[in-house]
């Protein structure tokens, strides 16, 4: 799954997904590491309102402006464990 899938796959449950990067070779401190960076759009704290969503949903859930994932495993487990924002936004209406 490529970057652009992944990025359709959060935008589809209502995220405001600025980019999605898999970077290889990046310097670390313990080496060379590679891994997907994520990066929501936050304007004016704008992505508070999404962090209020994941946790009421499941307050162990990590979300923050920017997430980084060793692989794509990862990536897709966290992904269908978020909720879907259009729906949530529906249901308070």
């Amino acid at each position: 799954m490529s970057s652009k899938q992944i990025k359709q796959a959060l935008v589809k449950k209502g995220y405001p997904v600025e980019s999605v990067k898999y970077t290889r070779n990046a310097p670390t401190p313990s080496g060379y590491g590679k891994g997907y960076d994520i990066e929501f759009t936050n304007v004016n704290d704008s992505f508070v309102e999404f962090e209020d969503f994941v946790f009421d949903y499941n307050p162990k859930l990590e979300i923050d402006p920017c997430m980084e994932f060793d692989g794509l495993s990862q990536v897709m487990t966290w992904v269908e464990s978020l909720p879907n924002v259009n729906q949530l936004r529906k249901e308070q209406q």
